[in-house]
């Protein structure tokens, strides 16, 4: 996870690059990512592990 200002770190996903391969929803421990039409982050479930960025072939996920 991330540590220190995690708090102020958010996960993005770049939707000019997202598939919907769905990736990164199977990646989730805590099941923050849902399709919703497109895939969608729920930022009060997300704990900043960045699993899903490093499952998501596209490198459509990043931190900003």
């Amino acid at each position: 996870m991330l540590k220190r200002g995690a708090s102020e770190l958010m996960i993005k996903i770049d939707y000019s690059k997202c598939n919907g391969c769905l990736q990164c929803l199977e990646a989730c421990p805590v099941n923050a990512i849902t399709k919703e039409g497109t895939v969608v982050i729920d930022y009060s479930r997300c704990m900043k592990c960045r699993t899903c960025l490093i499952s998501c072939p596209l490198n459509a996920i990043n931190i900003k």
